[in-house]
């Protein structure tokens, strides 16, 4: 297939190109690799443009929260004008591609030619997009279905109008980072998209996951309820004062957008997972890794590493990014920020939560109900290896749910 490298050359190169590759091939890495002053990066939510250092699609370019009305086709503001006109920006970063809906890149493509007056796709500019079809999916609602249905085949990006007319070159990235073992690699890769062997792969994985879960295994649950539930059960048990921060919000950044809770409510003893790595030279602790509270401090929380070191995290300050164009070029800004302790409760969190997270162990618990697609197979690529995940149950087939507009197209993909 495509090497980190071969992504570089094609962006570099000037090409509209689709970046694609399993988790923990790199493809952020390209991104930092290729983003210049004349680059906008941007995401469709909150979280996922701040992982990637950007903006969310609908602070840049207005998009709606279900389909485009002929409203928001003609409701081109003045800041998305000022910031597209001349030529300052040259290329656009899309990360999360799953996540962005089709009618929704059709609409930034239609604002963009009627801004620079250019008939191309996106007027003009270079657009990258990054990310993989076979995770987390966009969101098109029950309500929305019936009339979405008149207007695409689905709600993927490879789907709109734009895609096939924007002429993207494909580079697609193979070789892992985060995983080392190559088997276990190609297990996920079976089960991420039901290649041929995929149901032996389950019942591989299941003799893989061998771990045994202990009460400081941090549980993936499938919704925010059962993880919240897992968390408060700890959290009771714990009889040690609660000591709460609250997040310093400034200008525009939605406080639900932060990385941890706006209110942390933490107490000794508890397991913590960190957020954010630390900004200071020591570099003493990652995000990701996990521990035990030792202390709580009105600047610090001191934290129990799994490795046996303590650690004191600081605040950490998330900022949404705004981008303007103006006499000396494409610049960006700070729109807001939140500055809050990096720390969640360290028992559970919800798959969803965990997609920016390298973790070390984890107990998978997917309950009784049928699992979203792609669920499973983010869930279980998130640890380096296998034999490191604990499953609450035995996995089955019915736990592999992948999208059939997302297969057929990656078939194409691969002239199958």
């Amino acid at each position: 297939m495509h090497t980190q490298q071969d992504g570089i050359e094609a962006i570099l190169a000037g090409y509209n190109v689709d970046l694609d590759g399993f988790g923990g091939t790199g493809k952020t890495w390209i991104i930092k690799q290729v983003t210049d002053k004349h680059t906008i990066l941007f995401a469709p939510t909150g979280i996922s443009a701040l992982n990637v250092g950007g903006e969310t699609g609908h602070s840049i370019f207005g998009l709606p929260y279900g389909i485009p009305t002929q409203k928001d086709l003609d409701n081109i503001k003045p800041h998305l004008r000022a910031l597209f006109k001349g030529d300052s920006v040259k290329r656009i970063i899309l990360d999360e591609k799953s996540q962005m809906r089709a009618d929704h890149l059709d609409l930034i493509d239609y604002k963009l030619r009627k801004i620079r007056q250019v008939d191309k796709p996106f007027g003009g500019i270079q657009v990258v997009v990054v990310g993989d079809l076979w995770q987390i999916p966009c969101i098109v609602t029950a309500d929305e279905k019936k009339y979405y249905r008149r207007l695409y085949a689905s709600g993927f990006i490879f789907h709109s109008n734009v895609w096939k007319e924007a002429n993207l070159k494909t580079i697609l990235l193979t070789k892992p980072y985060r995983m080392e073992d190559e088997y276990q690699v190609g297990l996920l890769n079976k089960i991420r998209s039901k290649l041929d062997g995929w149901e032996e792969a389950v019942e591989e994985i299941n003799k893989l996951c061998t771990f045994k879960a202990t009460e400081d295994t941090l549980t993936l649950c499938l919704v925010n309820a059962d993880a919240d539930k897992i968390n408060l059960q700890h959290f009771k048990r714990n009889k040690s004062p609660v000591v709460k921060y609250a997040a310093k919000i400034v200008g525009s950044f939605n406080p639900k957008d932060c990385i941890v809770e706006p209110e942390l409510k933490l107490k000794v003893g508890l397991r913590a997972i960190i957020c954010a790595n630390d900004a200071s030279p020591e570099k003493e602790y990652k995000n990701g890794q996990r521990g035990i509270i030792t202390e709580l401090k009105k600047n610090s929380v001191g934290v129990m590493l799994d490795n046996g070191e303590i650690v004191q995290v600081v605040a950490h300050k998330w900022e949404t990014t705004k981008y303007k164009n103006g006499l000396k070029g494409l610049s960006k800004s700070t729109a807001g920020t939140c500055e809050q302790m990096p720390i969640r409760q360290g028992n559970a969190i919800s798959v969803n939560k965990s997609q920016s997270l390298t973790l070390d162990e984890l107990s998978l618990d997917l309950g009784t109900a049928r699992p979203r697609e792609a669920t499973t197979y983010v869930a279980l690529s998130r640890v380096r290896d296998l034999t490191t995940v604990h499953l609450v149950r035995k996995l089955t087939v019915e736990d592999i749910v992948i999208n059939k507009d997302v297969k057929d197209y990656y078939d194409k993909l691969r002239g199958e």
